[in-house]
């Protein structure tokens, strides 16, 4: 599991979130050639299933935090998104 955040968001004078500034196109080169699966998870959206090519993902948005589960094959992946769904 890897735990994305993005501090690129701005206050007003009363402390209010007034502007989130998402980062895009966030690569990632994994340390093992073991992970295959990837799934990003978001409080905002639908759970993403990513690809895994040569060690490396792009997840396409990162707006507050996210978490990035990963996998090494299909069996994992498929209980992984049936907790998330479930919760």
């Amino acid at each position: 599991m890897v735990h994305l955040v993005n501090y690129d968001f701005q206050y007003d004078d009363a402390y209010a979130l007034k502007k989130i500034v998402p980062t895009r196109d966030v690569r990632l080169r994994l340390a093992s050639a073991d992970w295959r699966e990837a799934v990003l998870l978001t409080a905002d959206s639908a759970p993403v299933r990513l690809p895994v090519r040569a060690q490396e993902l792009v997840l396409p948005e990162v707006r507050i935090h996210a978490a990035l589960a990963l996998t090494k094959d299909e069996k994992a992946m498929a209980e992984i998104l049936d907790l998330v769904v479930r919760q």
